[in-house]
């Protein structure tokens, strides 16, 4: 994995993005699901992520089937673009749709049906409104619960503002990867990922890292689904050098945060615990670190 950061380079606008965590029940507590990215994508490319991607202008069309309305979106994001809100929660079901094949619809979709659906829409040029509406399903938005707000920071050439859903996964979803953007798929517990990710045996970037540590404290979805809180925490990491040039990425609630220069909105006080504060980036891994104040 490669990051480009640049000290001097003006903030990059960000775009809209969305995730989804899905969860799960197992045999030992809390499953989370994950995607590996291709190792040559630029963005991540390696890491294990939570089905995501940016948001289209196809997610934001009044006429696509959904079961939330677009001013209780905005309420349950904190935002005040309801259009644009609506679009977010469509963009995370469709994102999850196509990269873990799970799709959360009103109408019941066994996993056959699910498989011929996520086959057709990703060989056909149909549109994702037209390709539910000829199926005549309507997207379950409800059931996603806003968790957390990732915003890029500054300094990356690339940047995204990332609004991370949970979801229960349906108890028959057969999720797997879309082997295009993504490579491999695993469901972990929130703590065998992050064990596995300081053993080098898997990649977590640093959102994903804390936002799975924040998982820990829940042994069942339904612990997972009450850790939502309103507002929506909203993080922007920061970017600072070290003396030989080495990259840390300083999360809110580390003590070198400059609280100051926090845009308007942006969590400087968060529930940490034990979780990581900050992370360096060495040898293509990043490496949690924590710095009590």
């Amino acid at each position: 994995m490669t990051v480009e950061f640049d000290a001097e380079l003006q903030a990059v606008p960000t775009r809209d993005a969305a995730s989804v965590v899905l969860l799960r029940d197992g045999i030992d507590g809390l499953e989370l699901f994950f995607v590996q990215r291709r190792a040559e994508a630029r963005f991540m490319g390696g890491a294990y992520v939570f089905p995501g991607g940016k948001l289209d202008d196809e997610d934001t069309r009044a006429d696509l089937p959904c079961d939330l309305d677009a001013d209780v979106a905005a309420l349950r994001l904190g935002e005040t673009d309801a259009v644009r809100a609506r679009g977010l929660f469509v963009a995370a079901l469709r994102e999850c749709f196509e990269e873990a094949g799970v799709l959360l619809t009103v109408e019941p979709l066994d996993p056959e049906a699910m498989a011929v659906l996520r086959a057709a829409h990703s060989q056909s040029g149909a549109r994702f409104c037209e390709r539910l509406q000829s199926a005549s399903l309507r997207l379950r938005a409800s059931a996603l619960v806003p968790l957390v707000r990732w915003i890029t920071p500054r300094g990356e050439t690339k940047r995204f503002d990332a609004r991370f859903f949970l979801a229960a996964a349906p108890p028959d979803a057969a999720a797997s990867h879309d082997e295009g953007e993504t490579v491999a798929n695993l469901w972990l517990s929130p703590q065998r990922a992050i064990d596995a990710a300081l053993e080098r045996r898997i990649l977590l970037v640093p959102p994903t890292y804390r936002t799975v540590q924040g998982l820990t404290r829940a042994a069942t979805v339904a612990e997972a689904l009450a850790l939502a809180t309103l507002p929506v925490p909203v993080l922007e990491p920061r970017v600072a050098f070290g003396d030989s040039g080495e990259i840390h990425i300083l999360l809110p609630d580390d003590p070198d945060y400059p609280r100051a220069d926090a845009p308007l909105g942006v969590s400087t006080t968060v529930r940490s615990d034990q979780w990581a504060t900050r992370f360096l980036y060495a040898d293509g891994s990043w490496f949690p670190g924590r710095r009590a104040a």
